[in-house]
């Protein structure tokens, strides 16, 4: 048994599967396996995969679902097959770095209590470099938090980046109590999984670089995006059904602090709000008192350069 499983679902991902691969063969950390789930795709993924399963041992191929069932239900297919102590994921369109595995299998076995662990994230343009940028966990890195510390500030409170998909290493034991993937979406299926281990064990988030997220116009979010079901930036459709997801879940703590902070992330949808109070609207201002003074320095900049053009 393999001490780290990788679960890759693909569809139709012929273009990037080879490169996502080889960057799971070239781990420093050798002892894994890698489960390719085809999600129903028609190009030669299949045919990829299997050549690459049948020159390295580690690599199974999961068989076929009959149809296109999306993301989350290919993961939870990687799940039911995968017999590691530590399970990672990883697209079929984006890298590892080699020394992902090594480095994140050392932190859980330094924290015991810690039930997944992240880190920051490259995010590659590749048709445009020059938008290439990297994730800062600046305030949260280098630390154990308890639950449901992120789940509160990361995930509803955004006040740091979400952890990508390919950027966590998660305990099995605890996947097998929280369960698998939301099946029923095609956005936000990753973050169920990370709702439920965030507000139910410690998480380590540490510093270093370890993935790369591919960014191109086939993905999934850029097909979102341009239907306008997305928006990193910016409220959007989606987001409110993982809202009321988080809300109606029932092994979802109910802290005071985290009704807050749904009832203020809702506050963002005129149409879903729920009732807010005097502490919610208090808690806004500061929100955006503090937004307001970190823009305001690239206003003065901005100002500056205007006068000096003038002058």
């Amino acid at each position: 048994m393999a001490a780290v499983a990788i679960i890759m679902p693909v569809l139709n991902g012929e273009r990037y599967l080879p490169d996502a691969i080889a960057s799971v063969q070239r781990q420093t950390f050798t002892d894994w396996e890698l489960l390719v789930v085809d999600d129903g795709s028609t190009d030669g993924s299949r045919d990829i995969a299997e050549r690459a399963a049948a020159a390295d041992s580690r690599i199974v191929v999961v068989p076929p679902s009959p149809e296109h069932k999306g993301a989350g239900a290919a993961r939870n297919r990687g799940l039911a097959a995968a017999t590691a102590e530590f399970i990672a994921f990883l697209d079929a369109d984006d890298l590892y770095h080699e020394d992902k595995l090594a480095f994140e299998v050392a932190i859980l076995e330094r924290y015991p209590t810690a039930a997944m662990t992240y880190g920051p994230t490259f995010w590659w343009f590749e048709d445009a470099p020059e938008q290439s940028w990297t994730e800062s966990l600046r305030g949260f890195a280098g630390r154990l938090h308890a639950p449901p510390d992120l789940l509160r500030r990361v995930i509803l409170n955004q006040e740091s980046q979400v952890p990508c998909t390919c950027a966590v290493l998660i305990r099995r034991a605890a996947l097998d109590v929280v369960g698998g993937f939301w099946e029923s979406v095609s956005l936000y299926e990753d973050q169920s999984i990370w709702v439920k281990i965030m507000n139910r064990y410690p998480v380590y988030v540490h510093d270093r670089v370890l993935c790369t997220y591919r960014q191109h116009p086939y993905s999934a979010s850029a097909h979102a995006q341009a239907q306008g079901e997305y928006d990193r930036m910016a409220p959007h459709p989606a987001r409110i059904d993982f809202l009321e997801w988080i809300e109606s879940e029932a092994g979802i703590a109910r802290s005071a602090p985290l009704q807050q902070s749904l009832r203020i992330a809702f506050a963002s949808y005129p149409a879903h709000r729920r009732p807010l109070t005097v502490g919610d609207r208090l808690v806004m201002l500061k929100r955006e008192t503090v937004a307001r003074a970190k823009r305001l320095p690239g206003r003065l900049v901005r100002r500056l350069r205007l006068a000096t053009r003038k002058a």
